[in-house]
């Protein structure tokens, strides 16, 4: 082979080889497992800090279980699909770290358009701001408005869409249940999901969305939810009961112990 044309190949092959090693931000890098329930008894139980990625395509009310019992299966089901989402908010403020310190100008126009496309989705400006919206609350916190929010896993937006927060749908084109409530003479409709993850991510970017800026700022700095709490008073129109009701749920459902669990390190991909 000349010179010229091992050059050539070395070049093409180096090439081939970076873009191989640089992931993107949607790189899929959790072995999720899927699993469609049947009964309570379907839910896994979590029995360490490191917790499988159970990612349950399906919810089912709790309503009919002990209270005890209720509030248990509910943070069984919920807690891994907190944590898968929480890994893929992760893989995305990793990414974005990489490349801010880039030159704009040498990147690829995958990262171009993959770059535009968070901004756009998270409503940020710079990748400074995207970094600080692309933080996720404490575990402790996801959980506790899940609980109120869906009434430990009671809620009919719950057990028919998969809609762990009463989020609201405004585009008639996605998937969507109508509400059994209005807005004066304006039907009302939640949003439909097709697993729990999906749910928790779309929450995650309500957050990052929404009149939180002093709640994100805070979240930067700290992951005590008691700290955070108060500045999540717009969420709930019972702002001033809502903060008291989170901080109730935290502290006697004993949720601060969740902060340090996350996706066992075997299911994660490199």
């Amino acid at each position: 082979m000349h010179s010229h044309s091992r050059i050539i190949l070395f070049t093409f092959m180096f090439i081939l080889l970076l873009f191989s090693c640089r992931k993107g931000a949607n790189d899929e890098h959790v072995s999720v497992l899927r699993k469609k329930l049947q009964s309570p008894q379907d839910i896994e139980n979590i029995d360490s800090s490191l917790v499988k990625p159970w990612d349950y395509t399906n919810a089912l009310s709790l309503a009919k279980l002990p209270v005890g019992e209720k509030k248990r299966k509910f943070i069984h089901m919920m807690l891994p699909a907190i944590l898968v989402a929480k890994e893929h908010i992760k893989k995305k403020r990793e990414w974005v770290g990489g490349i801010s310190n880039e030159d704009t100008a040498s990147f690829v126009p995958e990262d171009k358009e993959i770059l535009l496309d968070l901004m756009q989705s998270y409503r940020a400006e710079n990748t400074r701001q995207l970094m600080r919206k692309l933080t996720p609350p404490p575990n402790s916190l996801v959980l506790a408005q899940a609980a109120l929010e869906s009434g430990w896993g009671t809620s009919r937006f719950f057990t028919e869409a998969n809609n762990v927060f009463g989020i609201w749908s405004f585009d008639s084109k996605e998937p969507r249940m109508k509400s059994r409530f209005s807005r004066g003479d304006t039907d009302v409709y939640l949003k439909k999901y097709e697993y729990l993850s999906a749910s928790i991510e779309d929450y995650y970017r309500t957050i990052a969305r929404g009149p939180y800026r002093a709640f994100r700022i805070k979240n930067m700095k700290t992951d005590n939810p008691y700290e955070l709490i108060p500045l999540l008073n717009r969420y709930s129109e019972n702002d001033s009961i809502y903060a008291i009701r989170l901080k109730y749920v935290i502290k006697f459902n004993d949720l601060l112990k969740y902060d340090n669990y996350r996706i066992d390190p075997r299911y994660l991909k490199n």
